[in-house]
């Protein structure tokens, strides 16, 4: 009796959503739903805007009754739920257990199989047949092999956590393959501040966050010619923070230098560059004439080179590119693109 009661309920919350979702379309959409056309005589232009703003204010009034109604249908859903397993599935989980509880399980499970539809009760029965069957090995053998993997991982969890807290270490990922490195805290601190003392930042006093974001917000409300006025608030975070940074230790290198990650996706500015960005590879592509995909074009480019005893393959690194690369020039290269798609540029 109680399923069939949380079948209907159950129901009646989706058909509930689902008549919310019709509602919120219907007003983001500018549309009227059939069962608020109303008819008036009059069509002098302030009737028809009193019309519009009756119908907006009745679905907008619709839409606050279908969320208390979804309300009082999720909280029928709880009370039944608990009830169910009260009555039949919670007993299952608690430790002790009753001496001939599976085969109570067994006989309740064939009495909740007959609540089904025939055609799936075959299936039904098969898949509870084969998990009561696992249950039984389960518990006819509780030092099986699973229990005693799982107390073994624990063990060693405790240990390696016991070892490193000793000598205050921890466990970083290294910055390429999948592998992980163990170094003291204070080594980690070190590599990480010793990069940002050799790569010329300055520090400041105070977090620029809030005047970032002033900025920003005042770009995007003077930019109309990109971003239409009612999308403009995707691309400004409501509220930002500043950025976190971790380090990747290059261990293949002399000296394992850090590889920096920072975390830009709570910057005040990470929304508009995403934008930004997917707008510059449309109106100003760049040539790849001397960039790579993949390595497996790498190798079919090399393919196409005559290899003697005399060739030479040299590889360069370019330290810090993206930190140390021209903002003024990167601009001037951009300018002529986007003016062949009649974009005009400010500096």
């Amino acid at each position: 009796m109680c399923i069939n009661q949380y079948k209907n309920v159950k129901k009646n919350l989706l058909t509930c959503i689902a008549n919310i979702y019709f509602n919120r379309q219907c007003i983001a959409r500018n549309l009227i739903p059939i069962y608020e056309e109303i008819q008036i005589s009059n069509t002098l232009p302030a009737a028809r805007h009193t019309r519009r703003k009756y119908q907006t204010q009745r679905i907008r009034d619709e839409i606050k009754f279908l969320y208390a109604k979804k309300q009082n249908l999720n909280y029928q859903l709880y009370q039944l739920h608990v009830q169910i397993c009260n009555s039949w599935v919670l007993k299952y989980y608690f430790h002790y257990k009753p001496k001939n509880w599976i085969n109570e399980l067994a006989l309740e499970s064939e009495i909740a199989i007959h609540s089904v539809p025939p055609q799936d009760q075959e299936a039904i029965r098969y898949q509870v047949a084969r998990n009561i069957e696992s249950l039984y090995k389960h518990q006819t053998n509780p030092n099986n092999y699973l229990n005693r993997t799982a107390h073994n991982e624990r063990k060693v969890s405790k240990q390696i956590k016991y070892k490193l807290s000793q000598p205050k270490a921890i466990i970083v990922k290294a910055d390429k393959g999948n592998t992980i490195i163990t170094l003291s805290e204070a080594h980690y601190h070190n590599k990480t501040k010793e990069f940002i003392d050799n790569s010329n930042f300055k520090p400041i006093t105070s977090n620029p966050t809030n005047t970032y974001q002033k900025s920003i917000k005042q770009a995007i409300n003077k930019c109309n010619l990109l971003i239409p006025k009612e999308l403009k608030w995707k691309y400004s975070n409501l509220k930002p923070t500043a950025t976190s940074l971790r380090s990747l230790i290059k261990f293949y290198k002399a000296g394992a230098p850090i590889r920096p990650i920072v975390n830009w996706q709570n910057a005040p500015a990470y929304k508009i560059a995403h934008f930004i960005t997917d707008l510059l590879k449309t109106l100003a592509p760049l040539t790849y004439t001397y960039n790579v995909k993949n390595s497996a074009q790498q190798i079919e480019d090399l393919q196409d080179i005559t290899c003697d005893n005399n060739l030479n393959l040299a590889s360069f690194d370019t330290k810090n590119m993206y930190t140390n690369m021209p903002t003024s020039e990167v601009l001037q290269i951009i300018k002529p693109h986007l003016s062949i798609n009649t974009i005009t540029t400010t500096s």
